[in-house]
């Protein structure tokens, strides 16, 4: 009986030892993945694969609006389209954008940023994916945690005094070249690392658009006709003699689609867009300026003054089957079309041509 009592006392306290373990082993397990989260926030690790397998296959544990979220933590929320903050089990967090329209290009271009800025060693890009959550396919890039709203009022004049130098011609190099035309601060985040100022590139989506102009000025982007599937531009215009506000061209003898005429007529209603943007029509499509009277408060000018050996090394290893590997196939069927492919080229030739000059 003694024996028996001795037996079953042993037995309890190694069943108190064995749950102690498991806790343990819990507790510094959920620390664990708690600071590989945390590392993530660091631009060093993003050509990393393994955080986009995470953030393609890893569990969600809670989902909510990012406008919801970005107002409860005092930042504004510069959007118009569903956009979506998840959290995942490590604590990590990734925005996510659903597709719009069955053929919506714009997850495809926020990826094919990320590929892009891997591929080169530049710009700053959190890691980004496709992922299907609830039935709905978007683009799924790990959110950065940052303290400055760069929407805020003398936050982004502050930011381009302090921006490590050599990262924001990167930037600007990597928004020529791969057209992102939309470069106003709301597209950027501002982090700080080593003691650097550094400029981190969100929403990407815009690169989708087909796009011409010249190094050192704000690009026009095609407006109407746009199709998503396939294009009708068999190869870039050159800029015209003139261009015209929206008013201008309403009222000239051109010919200009259904489809044209609606937008001029919504942009010449609003003094402010009428003043600021410019138009051109070639082969039949309307192509627009957005930042015409460009304002360094208002937008980046994507133009370096000089050329990071970063820069030339990674810009002088593209070529088509490069960007065919970065615009994968579900991006080269929606708008990375190869008359698109060769103006990123024609792009990259005018940087390198000019900073060899």
């Amino acid at each position: 009986m003694v024996y028996a009592l001795k037996f079953f006392k042993n037995l309890f306290v190694i069943a108190i030892l064995i749950a102690a373990a498991i806790l343990a082993m819990r507790y510094f397990s959920h620390i664990s993945r708690t600071q590989e989260a945390n590392a993530w926030q660091d631009p060093q690790t993003w050509t990393n694969p393994d955080i986009v397998e995470y953030l393609q296959n890893a569990p969600i544990i809670a989902q909510e609006p990012m406008a919801s979220y970005l107002k409860r933590s005092g930042f504004k929320a510069d959007f118009s389209n569903k956009v979506y903050i998840v959290t995942f089990a490590n604590k990590a967090q990734a925005v996510f954008k659903p597709e719009e329209y069955e053929v919506d290009p714009l997850p495809y271009a926020e990826e094919a940023a990320y590929n892009a800025s891997v591929f080169l060693g530049f710009p700053h890009i959190p890691p980004t994916t496709i992922r299907t959550i609830k039935d709905q396919t978007g683009s799924l890039q790990l959110f950065v945690k940052t303290d400055i709203d760069l929407l805020q009022n003398g936050a982004f004049h502050s930011f381009l005094q302090r921006v490590d130098q050599e990262e924001f011609a990167l930037l600007k190099i990597f928004y020529f070249v791969f057209g992102q035309w939309d470069t106003s601060p709301g597209n950027l985040l501002s982090i700080e690392r080593e003691n650097k100022i550094l400029p981190v590139c969100i929403d990407n989506g815009t690169i989708k658009y087909l796009q011409v102009g010249p190094y050192g000025t704000m690009p026009f982007v095609v407006v109407s006709p746009y199709s998503p599937t396939r294009s009708t531009i068999t190869h870039l215009p050159n800029l015209p003699d003139k261009i015209y506000r929206a008013s201008e061209l309403l009222q000239s003898n051109l010919d200009i689609s259904h489809d044209a005429l609606r937008h001029l007529r919504k942009v010449a209603e609003k003094p402010y867009s009428n003043e600021h943007r410019r138009f051109f029509i070639a082969q039949k499509v309307l192509w627009c300026q957005y930042h015409h009277n460009y304002q360094e408060e208002d937008a980046i000018l994507p133009f370096s003054d000089f050329l990071p050996n970063k820069a030339r090394e990674g810009l002088e290893k593209l070529d088509l089957e490069r960007l065919k590997t970065i615009f994968n196939k579900d991006a080269q069927k929606r708008f990375a079309y190869d008359v698109y492919l060769n103006a990123i080229l024609q792009r990259r030739d005018q940087v390198l041509a000019h900073h060899t000059a």
